[in-house]
């Protein structure tokens, strides 16, 4: 059983356990600007795509390419399906934009945080960001990884 937590902690100083942590964009832009590349995966847990991959897995590859990792779930079905984890996991603090609804809080917080649309940034689930500034929006975390 997961618990939700509302933390006005910086998010280096969150560890992984049993909570679900409500962050909001500013703490999200804070950690980045201190951090090189970072890879933030928008988690859903019923996606079965192909590219929807275990967040463990995610999380093994960026380590593999020092990348740093952050895991944020979109949803809060199937929390079952979260492996154990060297992050914590995160979900967005969407109080904050006066909806329940996944595809507006979800939308809203990562314009805020990219400063771009879906349309304009592609509807990928890897967010890459280098020292706060987004790079681009990947459908398959392979490509990140890969030369220019």
């Amino acid at each position: 059983q997961r618990q939700m937590c509302i933390r006005d902690r910086p998010i280096d100083s969150l560890t992984y356990n049993s909570r679900i942590y409500q962050i909001d964009t500013e703490q999200m832009r804070q950690y980045l600007n201190r951090h090189g590349d970072v890879i933030i995966y928008g988690y859903a847990s019923f996606c079965h795509s192909e590219n929807c991959i275990n967040p463990r897995m995610a999380e093994k590859l960026c380590k593999e390419n020092d990348f740093g990792f952050c895991l944020i779930i979109e949803t809060y079905d199937y929390l079952e399906r979260i492996p154990n984890m060297e992050v914590p996991i995160l979900s967005i603090y969407q109080e904050r934009y006066h909806t329940d609804k996944t595809p507006k809080y979800c939308e809203m917080f990562y314009k805020d945080l990219t400063g771009t649309t879906y349309e304009e940034r592609g509807y990928g689930r890897f967010y890459h960001f280098k020292y706060g500034k987004f790079i681009k929006a990947y459908d398959n975390i392979n490509d990140v990884f890969k030369p220019n």
